[in-house]
């Protein structure tokens, strides 16, 4: 393999390393992401240097707007980088960046979530929304575009396993930002609720207008839908508001039907 000649003049740090396997993970990073992570123990300055560093040895991209400002980095399109040979007791195993379909502040949340949810004790094998889609279609052979679509709308933004007195419960969290149609959100919570895929589903909603939107549909699914009342076991779906998780993560309360909760109880 041809290595990229600017990346073969530079010293790769173990620091360095850090850097561009958290920005592999996610498939973006921020500055202040990464200023409160891996590079937290260290002045703005050099952080700075060392980001424009890798980018310009093309070990990660840069990502910008439309009039050129700096938004933050993603994993580099470069093959030939993929098992770039990092430092002397082995590789990066690049592999494939995650890849995310929705709005940059979408994902920017739904990113910072995920880091929270890491931290707590109770929570394991966090999977993202690119690594949902990679299990969903792999081996299903050739799909239509619209079995492609169907496929993809029953995704979530994540998954994870949550365990309670010792107990695992599969986890699919939806961060809802934005008002989406009336039938596009009734067909996803028929099949959170029929299918039996996720024992619990956890929307984060972006305000008040959409909690009571996504409410509404729900109860509308639970009284109306065939599929959904002759359902043994039913996906249990809770609420809360993307400013509860801002303003503490642990003790934001998730509404759901018969009950609330909160990790804090839990972690």
């Amino acid at each position: 393999m041809t290595k990229n000649p600017g990346a073969s003049r530079i010293r790769i740090t173990p620091r360095d390393i850090q850097v561009i396997r958290e920005i592999d993970e996610h498939g973006f990073r921020a500055f202040s992401e990464l200023r409160s992570s891996s590079l937290k123990s260290y002045s703005r300055v050099w952080a700075w240097q060392l980001m424009k560093r890798l980018a310009k040895a093309k070990l990660i991209d840069e990502v910008r707007t439309g009039d050129g400002s700096l938004l933050g980095w993603k994993s580099t399109d470069d093959p030939l980088l993929r098992d770039f040979n990092a430092d002397t007791s082995g590789k990066i195993n690049r592999g494939k960046a995650p890849r995310y379909g929705n709005s940059f502040y979408h994902d920017q949340e739904v990113r910072w979530a995920l880091d929270q949810l890491k931290n707590l004790s109770s929570i394991s094998q966090i999977k993202t929304e690119s690594k949902l889609k990679e299990d969903a279609f792999s081996g299903r052979g050739r799909l239509s575009l619209r079995e492609m679509k169907q496929v993809s709308a029953s995704i979530p933004d994540a998954s994870f396993i949550l365990k309670v007195s010792n107990d695992p419960y599969r986890v699919a969290f939806e961060m809802e930002l934005n008002r989406k149609s009336n039938k596009r959100v009734e067909l996803k919570l028929e099949h959170y609720i029929a299918k039996n895929e996720y024992d619990l589903i956890l929307y984060v909603c972006g305000n008040d207008a959409i909690e009571r939107h996504l409410k509404r549909i729900y109860e509308h699914v639970l009284e109306t839908s065939p599929q959904v009342r002759f359902t043994k076991k039913r996906g249990l779906i809770y609420f809360t508001q993307l400013q509860n998780l801002k303003a503490d993560f642990k003790k934001a309360v998730f509404i759901g039907p018969n009950d609330d909760f909160y990790f804090q109880e839990i972690a």
